[in-house]
């Protein structure tokens, strides 16, 4: 195993990551930015230094704050790089439509940024949705991968995706109505900034083993950044996400791209 696969795996399985939430490190170089794509630009921040290592987000619509509690672990001897996604977080200059929300410009965003930052090759890390958009950029650009690292990733074909969507029903029944805001635009758009976090915490307290660590998760969600997102999520099920067509097995047999997949017992998607 090459030595920057090993640093990541071991820093997963001694528990950095996602077995629980630790403070951010200590302050350390950052440098943030925004890099301009076509119709907008993307928000990212990179910290530290060494074998780059790009992270893809969850949602689609949500942003990197959650992630980075967690993850800035690895800067201490990686150059991790954070971006939001088109239309999430602080990348919200773009329109919200099926030509500028889809797949093909969201890999072709992680290219352009690729590019902007100067890097021929690099590791990419997905979480959940992330993990998605990371299988089908390799699709797309593996020549760029250094390695591939996917965590809880979102399932790779409409099969996959339908049995999480089952298993969420179930896990959401004692909670539907608390969450009902997730299912209309027009509910959710009533919604303050301590409404969206409290509604998000709800919907994630599925995801928990223990329910305890839930109040440890790092959500700080602005007005325009979650409706900006529920907008996103709404266009890439319509064409992507959860489409009948989607079956990326076939290609991802062909990949060369050294892998390490994270998926937990009670993760929703088995």
């Amino acid at each position: 195993m090459k030595p920057f696969f090993k640093s990541i795996f071991t820093l997963l399985f001694v528990g950095i990551i996602f077995a629980s939430f630790a403070k951010e490190p200590e302050s350390m170089s950052c440098q943030k930015g925004f890099v301009q794509v076509d119709g907008g630009r993307l928000y990212y921040e990179e910290h530290g230094q060494g074998i780059p290592v790009i992270v893809l987000h969850g949602g689609p619509g949500l942003d990197q704050g959650y992630l980075k509690p967690q993850l800035l672990q690895l800067a201490a001897n990686h150059r991790l790089i954070f971006y939001d996604q088109r239309g999430s977080g602080r990348s919200l200059d773009t329109q919200l439509d099926e030509k500028h929300i889809n797949i093909h410009q969201f890999v072709k965003d992680l290219e352009d940024l690729r590019k902007s930052l100067g890097l021929e090759k690099f590791v990419l890390m997905g979480h959940s949705w992330g993990g998605l958009l990371s299988m089908q950029y390799a699709i797309d650009h593996q020549d760029h991968l250094m390695g591939l690292v996917l965590l809880s990733t979102a399932p790779a074909d409409y099969k996959g995706q339908k049995a999480f969507l089952d298993e969420f029903g179930v896990r959401a029944k004692n909670i539907h109505n608390d969450i009902k805001p997730l299912f209309a635009f027009e509910d959710f758009k009533k919604l303050d900034a301590a409404q969206i976090s409290t509604l998000y915490r709800k919907i994630f307290s599925m995801y928990f083993y223990d329910p305890n660590k839930l109040e440890d998760l790092t959500l700080n969600f602005s007005v325009a950044s979650a409706q900006s997102g529920f907008k996103v999520s709404e266009e890439m099920t319509k064409t992507y996400w959860l489409h009948p067509s989607i079956d990326l097995f076939p290609h991802l047999k062909r990949l060369t791209v050294p892998t390490l997949i994270l998926h937990g017992r009670q993760d929703m998607a088995s």
